[in-house]
């Protein structure tokens, strides 16, 4: 019987029958850059605020409009409207989830139909990720894993690294998909608490077995490559800092993590 094993509907990794701490939960320690003001302006939406870079003109005839709107309402019906501005947010967080979950799965398709060997008649892959399917197409030799398992026993963790790559230079590249605007450091942290692990146990699949093994087998990962699909321009972003360096700062948010009582 295999150590490690995953729980889909709870999302839980578990090795030995206890709980993993989740790479990405891990992570979550660190604030992303400008999400207050994000949630600020999510939350003023439904009384008619529109994003500062839009044309005043523009903006006041829509605020004016919902002005309009709330003077017509009862008490009722406004605090119903505050009740929506408070929970905005969280509904659009919620909303985005969900499209990243499409968002993955159909990138996982893609990546296991060339793993595969792209037989047959290539499938229908939605508008979104074919300026990955470009990148790919230009730069990777070969894909190596997508949606692979691992835990770091040492640490204490588990995670799914989304893929891994070996590009036309020869280099082993792991690859995060996200649906932010850009690339932020937690997000290469993330990357680094994957390929600590991975280097640990190996590529797993979701029952623990050994698919891959770092090193002999394919090599050590040498870059991390981020894809900010919230972005106008679908663009990589690679990590500047050195690998080892942010392995450091995965293990420091692993600390903060701990120490704040987050376990698992």
């Amino acid at each position: 019987m295999n150590r490690y094993s995953f729980d889909e509907v709870n999302h839980i990794h578990t090795l030995d029958g206890k709980p993993l701490s989740g790479t990405s939960s891990i992570v979550g320690v660190l604030n992303k850059p400008g999400l207050t003001w994000w949630a600020s302006g999510k939350a003023l939406e439904p009384l008619g605020w529109t994003p500062t870079k839009e044309a005043k003109s523009k903006r006041g005839i829509c605020a004016i409009a919902k002005l309009g709107e709330i003077k017509k309402m009862h008490g009722e019906e406004y605090l119903e409207l505050l009740d929506k501005c408070y929970r905005n947010h969280k509904d659009s967080l919620d909303k985005s989830a969900d499209k990243g979950i499409d968002l993955h799965a159909d990138l996982e398709n893609f990546i296991k139909w060339r793993m595969a060997g792209s037989p047959g008649e290539s499938p229908k892959f939605s508008d979104r990720i074919i300026p990955f399917i470009c990148w790919s197409d230009k730069n990777v030799k070969r894909f190596l894993w997508s949606e692979a398992h691992c835990y770091s026993k040492r640490l204490w963790t588990g995670g799914i690294g989304d893929a891994g790559a070996e590009l036309n230079s020869g280099e082993i590249v792991l690859i995060d998909f996200k649906s932010s605007r850009e690339a932020f450091l937690g997000q290469f942290f993330q990357c680094a608490g994957y390929d600590i692990a991975f280097s640990e146990s190996g590529l797993l699949d979701r029952d623990g077995n050994v698919i891959k093994s770092l090193g002999a087998e394919i090599g050590y990962i040498s870059k991390y490559i981020i894809f900010p699909f919230g972005a106008k321009e679908l663009t990589p972003w690679e990590n500047k800092l050195p690998i080892e360096d942010l392995k450091k700062g995965f293990e420091a948010c692993m600390q903060i993590y701990r120490i704040m009582g987050k376990e698992e």
